[in-house]
């Protein structure tokens, strides 16, 4: 097994979920983050319907925090536009967090350049 990424606290009445992702250290760098991101954002936004997938991490979890910042379909530092979605990771985490989102335009464009590349 590479890892997992799993959609978690799937709430039909905000139209959002939260994404957590683990990989395996000996597959670190080699594509598996943003492959597994695709994945199920195509099942958050696609089969779910879901218009918000939140992504957060530890402040002191750097690597996360990078890792997340490449993905070139994301908003990064949210805190401020969701502060509830902040407070809940914070409270869970039960420590400072910074708060991403996915949302499903940025994703739909993400895909649609991928399909089209030369289309600009």
């Amino acid at each position: 097994m590479v890892g997992l990424t799993d959609l978690m606290f799937i709430d039909y009445s905000k139209n959002s979920c939260h994404i957590g992702t683990w990989i395996g250290q000996e597959y670190w760098g080699q594509g598996f983050n943003e492959a597994s991101k695709v994945a199920i954002l195509k099942i958050a936004f696609g089969e779910l319907g879901l218009s918000r997938v939140f992504a957060g991490a530890r402040t002191v979890n750097i690597r996360s925090q990078k890792a997340q910042e490449k993905l070139p379909f994301i908003s990064l530092h949210v805190e401020t536009e969701f502060p509830e979605e902040h407070k809940a990771l914070e409270d869970k985490e039960k420590q400072a967090c910074v708060l991403h989102v996915f949302r499903k335009e940025d994703f739909d464009t993400y895909l649609a350049d991928k399909e089209n590349p030369h289309m600009i």
